[in-house]
């Protein structure tokens, strides 16, 4: 898919990503997992914004569509709409499972 799709733990640092996540932002699959979207985009490039979407969803436990802005490492700025839904297993939200376009 040309969308990218992710999957983040509780604390919302990836652990799971297509290839074209991956290309987008210029990491390995080993790089990139166990960060958030602060560190693998940057201090003021969107990130922060999306920690507190990502954060607001898990604690809700109700999925969203949102838009964010990412300003990726070639400073190209694009907006994406990001359909997110809470991960459960036990009835507990564990994480979250994504699609942006």
């Amino acid at each position: 898919s040309s969308d990218i799709i992710y999957v983040k733990d509780r604390a919302s640092r990836m652990i799971y990503c297509n290839p074209e996540a991956l290309k987008l932002i210029g990491m390995s699959e080993k790089e990139l997992y166990g960060k958030n979207d602060v560190k693998f985009l940057g201090a003021g490039n969107g990130g922060e914004e999306i920690l507190i979407t990502d954060d607001r969803i898990m604690s809700s436990g109700k999925g969203e569509t949102a838009e964010e802005w990412v300003t990726w490492h070639d400073g190209s700025r694009r907006l994406y709409m990001s359909k997110k839904e809470p991960h459960f297993q036990n009835g507990n939200v564990i994480g979250l499972i994504g699609i942006s376009r």
